[in-house]
């Protein structure tokens, strides 16, 4: 069977001979390196998308492709040289301009410096609240800023669907997943976290139609992505947790946008895929019902391991889960502890129920291939095993 068959299959309610397989990889962390290149140039740049995802598809199983996958990298780089490079850091210059950038091999930071490399203060900074933007204050303020913000955006992407480069290269054996942020987390990265959350209390009618902007926005990206050929939309909406928010504002405002995501997918003919960063557990009741086909759940939030045992008795086994083996667990790489996790997403979550194999957040950064790949041919016996 093909990716795409296993998929298919488990979420119709079937068994295919092995169970199928989504490895959670994020480039800045961990995909960078097998694109052949220093991680600056895999965020930074512009490179072929299609060519640097073979080449992840290629070194580790998994049933499921991303796209539209035709750049890789910012194209920040553009015009741009690499001066020097230590261990920790490496800065660029624009000759023609002659300003001069540093970027933290770490934490991926990139500052503006000056000629003795001491950052210069300025305004462009991601998260200066000098670029605050005040939220409106009436629903007819909401739709005029919108109008003014997106004027001239189509909501999808620029290539006709019939020229879909990740469709065309893996649409036959793989599940295409398309992705989109949630409305809820649009409206929070546009005007800031805490300035979102007074427009949900004090003019809710406001932060609703802007959510409902949003999602008709999206909608665009998923109906481009249905005449592609793409199986899947998957939607994150990464500020809504109850590490963040109560699971009674949860409750009240942001599950019934959730669940209008899940119908929108819906309707253009793909199956919903919905990520929930952080501490999911206490919205579990909320979550279901909401008409997602497939749910996935962190490994660790706030120091705190989810158990997706938990998850499935509160879901049901009619609940497609993907698997959240801890990440940190593939870091360490002690096989015993590994395989004991593995055993029990399996008895937890796969046996009586459907769950794609998978890790809870992105490998990290120096975690073997190696172990990887064990892990899954592991975790892939015991589901053929149906023990």
């Amino acid at each position: 069977m093909t990716g795409k068959e296993r998929m298919r299959a488990l979420l119709e309610g079937g068994r295919a001979a092995e169970p199928p397989v989504s490895l959670y990889i994020t480039w800045p962390e961990y995909g960078w390196r097998f694109v052949g290149g220093p991680v600056w140039e895999v965020i930074l740049g512009e490179q072929d998308g299609i060519a640097a995802m073979d080449r992840v598809q290629r070194r580790h199983r998994t049933d499921t492709a991303f796209g539209p996958s035709d750049t890789l990298g910012s194209g920040w780089l553009r015009g741009k040289r690499l001066e020097r490079q230590t261990r920790r850091e490496a800065f660029f210059r624009c000759d023609t301009s002659g300003r001069r950038w540093r970027f933290d091999l770490d934490s991926h930071v990139l500052v503006e410096v000056d000629a003795h490399d001491r950052v210069i203060d300025q305004p462009a900074h991601p998260g200066d609240s000098r670029l605050a933007v005040e939220p409106p204050r009436t629903v007819t303020d909401a739709e005029a800023w919108f109008a003014r913000q997106f004027a001239g955006e189509p909501g999808q992407p620029a290539t006709s669907p019939a020229e879909d480069r990740a469709v065309a290269h893996w649409g036959r054996d793989y599940w295409m997943i398309t992705c989109s942020i949630a409305p809820f987390v649009a409206v929070a990265y546009t005007f800031g976290f805490e300035p979102s959350l007074v427009l949900l209390a004090e003019r809710p009618r406001v932060f609703a139609r802007l959510a409902e902007l949003f999602l008709e926005q999206f909608s665009r990206h998923f109906a481009w992505a249905a005449r592609a050929g793409y199986d899947a939309g998957h939607m994150v909406d990464s500020w809504s947790s109850a590490d963040i928010i109560s699971p009674a504002t949860y409750r009240d405002w942001v599950a019934p946008l959730h669940r209008e995501c899940a119908r929108m997918i819906h309707s253009h003919g793909l199956k919903s895929d919905f990520y929930l960063p952080g501490d999911v557990m206490p919205l579990l009741p909320y979550l279901r019902g909401q008409g997602w086909d497939i749910l996935r759940i962190d490994d660790l939030a706030r120091g705190k391991e989810l158990d997706i045992g938990q998850a499935r008795r509160v879901l049901g086994p009619e609940q497609c889960l993907y698997g959240n083996l801890s990440a940190y667990a593939l870091l360490r790489g002690d096989w015993e502890e590994i395989a004991a996790r593995a055993r029990y997403q399996h008895a937890a979550a796969g046996r009586d129920g459907r769950l794609v194999i998978s890790n809870g957040s992105g490998i990290c950064d120096q975690t073997d291939p190696a172990i990887v790949d064990r892990w899954l041919d592991y975790a892939v016996s015991l589901g053929a095993s149906g023990g």
